[in-house]
């Protein structure tokens, strides 16, 4: 009987340390399972938080896109304005170079004619002064003429 005892409580003893062993095998199992479940879910996360960064960059890409085309086309645009301001411009050159002449020929001629005036203005004051018996110190001083213009002048007019 003590052997069946001790042979009992051997197994019993091999019975409980086995349990014991399980029980610590799943808790180990448990716990990889665990992990691997945070993993799992880190890596997850990992994934929506990329897949919103690609969605967002997709976005970005797309409006990167269209604001390029447009880009493109007012580049296009100002290209033909260009052209057409340049083609203009070569249109006009010539034209503001014949009116830049005619205007200075105008000019020419405006300052010809006032000066003329100025010189009749002289003139007839000179003339209507002989006329009313002024000597030639007079003509010099109030018509700022030289002596033989002066002298010229009276001869002339007193005829």
């Amino acid at each position: 009987m003590d052997w069946y005892l001790i042979n009992s409580i051997g197994l019993l003893s091999l019975f409980v340390l086995m349990l014991i062993c399980i029980l610590w095998l799943r808790t180990k199992v448990i716990k990889t399972q665990q992990q691997a479940v945070q993993q799992h879910l880190q890596l997850q996360q990992g994934i929506e938080q990329l897949q919103l960064r690609l969605l967002t960059a997709e976005k970005l890409s797309t409006a990167s896109q269209k604001k390029v085309a447009e880009l493109k086309s007012s580049q296009l645009s100002n290209e033909q304005a260009i052209e057409q301001v340049l083609q203009l411009q070569s249109h006009i050159e010539p034209k503001l170079k014949d009116l830049y002449q005619h205007q200075q020929a105008h000019a020419n001629a405006l300052q010809l004619i006032q000066s003329e005036s100025k010189e009749q203005k002289l003139y007839g004051r000179a003339k209507k002064m002989i006329e009313m018996g002024a000597d030639v110190e007079e003509l010099i001083n109030e018509c700022e003429v030289p002596r033989a213009e002066a002298e010229l002048l009276i001869s002339l007019y007193r005829k």
